[in-house]
């Protein structure tokens, strides 16, 4: 039986670039190939802030979906021919390689969206150092920039985050939201600055749980920043 492949696409609009759609129309096509291991369909959520609460929705949708697999991409992201070697690790959840620019003391750098844990944070993984044949490497977190998900892992109920609190009466509150689950949270120090996004948070937790967490590093995209300074990589 062919897997079916649930594709969500975040938006910060309502438009997707051009090369984009190219590239969904081009991987849509290999539906009709009934020798292709996979079917892919397309689901858009478009301009839902904050990105924990899209990437909810998208969780939700994928639940009712009956599909195998949820891959995340954004809209950011400029897939590539080898995108689709992301199927090549049969991992829970799986990360293709992007990169992410910063700018430090007026410098840009870049860093790749995949990270170690070490000295209880965490490090990007510099993939530029690969070993000769080494295509695919464990991961303790990745960005969801491009992101491949299999479905025990929504359906895991220790993945999921509280949506209880107590009221100042004492009773306990259910957040009910049926349009959104409560995987993805992203966590706040007390000053309100961020301490881990959603994303980390959600493949950290998966990773300690015991899911296999992967990142295919032949399977690219190039983000839309870092295009302006791919001279870097």
């Amino acid at each position: 039986m062919r897997q079916r492949i649930l594709i969500a696409l975040l938006t910060y609009g309502d438009s997707v670039n051009v090369s984009f759609l190219s590239w969904l129309d081009s991987i849509r096509m290999l539906n009709s190939d009934t020798s292709h291991p996979r079917t892919y369909e397309v689901m858009y959520v478009p301009g839902r802030r904050p990105v924990a609460y899209a990437r909810n929705i998208a969780a939700a949708r994928f639940i009712k979906s009956g599909a195998d697999k949820l891959w995340f991409i954004d809209d950011d992201l400029v897939p590539t021919e080898s995108s689709l070697r992301i199927f090549e690790s049969d991992a829970d959840i799986v990360s293709g390689l992007y990169y992410l620019l910063f700018v430090e003391s007026g410098r840009p750098t870049i860093d790749s969206c995949i990270y170690y844990k070490r000295n209880g944070g965490f490090s990007h993984i510099d993939a530029r150092q690969r070993l000769i044949g080494q295509d695919i490497i464990p991961i303790d977190a990745a960005g969801t920039g491009t992101l491949l998900i299999d479905r025990k892992v929504f359906l895991d109920p220790n993945m999921y985050n509280s949506d209880e609190y107590e009221s100042a009466s004492g009773d306990i509150v259910t957040l009910e939201n049926s349009d959104a689950t409560t995987h993805f949270k992203t966590m706040y120090k007390s000053d309100a600055s961020e301490e881990l996004s959603e994303d980390l948070d959600f493949v950290w937790r998966a990773k300690q749980l015991g899911y296999r967490c992967e990142c295919v590093l032949d399977a690219r995209f190039y983000h839309k920043k870092e295009v302006m300074i791919d001279w870097f990589i």
